[in-house]
């Protein structure tokens, strides 16, 4: 945090550093992520987790809530009381979105206003809570699920409706005309927790059974047999042998992209050598481990070009159990010079940098942070960075090409852009395959199964949009190089 917190703990310091963070936030100063990183520990444990909800649900609601403080403010605060504005959002947020007695909302934000060293405005955050409490009695706080919106926003422009910058709306309308709503509304929505079983070490069955006697309810995912879905999340100190390294926490979506190359990976040996993978802008490292995990024996290198969060890499598979299964290098995947070892992969996975659209649910402030300017940028990147690669992979190798953005511009375009310049690339159909292996895991005879439903929203590949049998938004791409 760029300012010093309040000295005392207790429930004030927490929304103290709630609008301190927000106002950080707003000002480009970093992200949710390390925002939150650098303020929990100037927190007692017990108060971190509404910390958390505080600072991710008030980025979350953003437009609505600064819509809603405009109403009630005479004229906007000077930008040296910023911290004060963004005091009164947590405020709203509390009383519009939180299960926290208003009272108790009301009186703890309002007290919070001293410790940011002006008592000047406890006077003006009590007025603009109050009236917002008194007001938002008879009107009701639901998401939009239509065209049918809450009662006290029926004023706002459509960017404000829908917690959503105009510029990535008018994006979704274009790219999804007949889905952008549930884009949009899923998007605002708290994700769900999903684990990822390892498989090699554990039974799907038995592990449910594990968390409903811990009082845990949870289900396994109709399309990934790895994933597990929380009803609830839970910290994963509770979770039944994590700490032993067996499950992880990962989305269904991410987990896909292992899952779809369950054919690839039982190939333990190509061409007379262990499976050689090469895993690209790996960081955090959740598909590094799982690729470890379903394919015991191949020699995996990771490549991400930050050598902190490849850190993050390294830690998830020391957990694993993994760690000396793989070889970690922090280099810029494209720059192939500065760290290729000169033999070819038989596998690769890409998780192209990209704008992040399909999981703004998982991290709201993309909305904030995010410009129409970059995605131009971030398809240039993406381009520059598979081309890159493509000749490092093997004849009859695989390449799967991965993004956790729901806009075309990095997805379905981007691919054809690439097949066109790899003539000896042939694609692999994705909705096929996952729908006979979904199958597969699901059991039966193939004549009584039930069908996986799978939406084909765009195509080439396979693209998830955020909401999808309650997934994350995630494209995949998968060819192979011809063998001449």
């Amino acid at each position: 945090m760029s300012r010093p917190a309040a000295k005392r703990n207790g429930p004030e310091n927490v929304r103290v550093l709630a609008a301190r963070l927000l106002s950080d936030l707003i000002a480009r100063r970093g992200n949710l992520s390390t925002l939150l990183d650098a303020a929990q520990p100037l927190l007692v444990e017990q108060h971190r987790p509404l910390l958390q909800e505080l600072a991710y649900g008030t980025a979350r609601h953003l437009p609505t809530l600064e819509f809603l403080a405009a109403q009630r403010l005479d004229k906007p605060l000077r930008n040296k009381d910023h911290d004060v504005h963004c005091l009164i959002l947590v405020g709203l947020y509390q009383l519009r979105y939180m299960r926290i007695a208003p009272h108790a909302a009301i009186n703890e934000t309002v007290s919070a206003a001293p410790l940011l060293g002006k008592k000047w405005a406890r006077g003006l955050v009590n007025a603009v809570l109050r009236s917002y409490q008194r007001e938002s009695a008879r009107e009701s706080r639901e998401l939009p699920t239509d065209d049918t919106l809450a009662t006290d926003l029926q004023t706002a422009d459509e960017s404000t409706r829908y917690n959503i910058p105009q510029w990535l709306l008018e994006n979704f309308q274009r790219a999804w005309p007949e889905h952008w709503r549930q884009v949009v509304i899923e998007g605002n929505r708290r994700p769900p927790m999903v684990l990822r079983v390892n498989l090699q070490r554990v039974d799907v069955d038995q592990y449910l059974t594990q968390l409903q006697q811990q009082g845990i309810e949870a289900r396994q995912h109709e399309w990934v047999p790895s994933a597990v879905v929380l009803s609830e999340p839970v910290p994963v100190e509770h979770l039944p042998l994590f700490a032993e390294g067996h499950v992880s926490v990962q989305d269904t979506a991410a987990q896909l992209a292992v899952f779809l190359l369950q054919n690839e990976l039982q190939q333990t040996q190509r061409n007379g050598h262990d499976l050689r993978i090469l895993d690209a802008c790996a960081a955090p490292g959740g598909k590094t481990g799982h690729l470890l995990e379903q394919s015991p024996t191949a020699n995996l290198t990771a490549v991400d070009i930050s050598e902190t969060r490849l850190l993050r890499v390294k830690e998830n598979l020391q957990r694993l159990g993994l760690a000396d299964r793989a070889v970690c290098v922090a280099a810029d995947a494209a720059a192939v010079e500065s760290w290729w070892d000169g033999q070819r992969f038989d596998l690769i996975v890409i998780d192209a940098p990209c704008s992040g659209t399909g999981v703004i649910r998982r991290q709201p402030d993309i909305k904030l942070l995010r410009t129409a300017e970059e995605l131009s940028i971030l398809a240039s990147m993406q381009q520059n960075i598979a081309e890159s690669l493509w000749p490092l992979l093997n004849p009859g190798g695989k390449l799967l090409y991965v993004t956790c953005s729901v806009l075309p511009e990095e997805n379905a375009r981007q691919a054809r852009r690439l097949k066109q310049r790899w003539p000896d690339a042939e694609e692999v159909d994705l909705v096929a395959r996952i729908k006979e292996q979904a199958g597969e895991f699901r059991g039966g005879s193939s004549a009584s199964r039930q069908p996986v439903a799978v939406p084909v929203h765009d195509s080439p590949g396979l693209q998830v949009l955020t909401g999808d049998s309650g997934m994350d938004g995630f494209y995949y791409w998968l060819v192979e190089k011809s063998v001449v």
